[in-house]
């Protein structure tokens, strides 16, 4: 059977580590925030220049065939 001591000394080393693990779940669930967020921007830019690139072609395809109705 454990000390009194040895008991209040294991209790702590828990808290510790408990409160440590607190911690590294507080970081890991900030740093899934930021790279939420970054992807969110990258999807979104990626959107964008999809968007951009399919305009330019449709106006290459309507200068084309304006070329050959003139």
């Amino acid at each position: 059977m454990k000390l009194p001591d040895q008991k209040d000394s294991t209790v702590s080393a828990l808290e510790a580590e408990l409160e440590q693990a607190r911690v590294r779940i507080q970081e890991l669930e900030t740093e899934r925030h930021s790279s939420k967020k970054k992807l969110e921007h990258f999807l979104k830019k990626v959107s964008e220049e999809r968007a951009s690139w399919r305009s330019k072609e449709h106006e290459k395809i309507r200068a084309y065939v304006d070329d050959i109705k003139s």
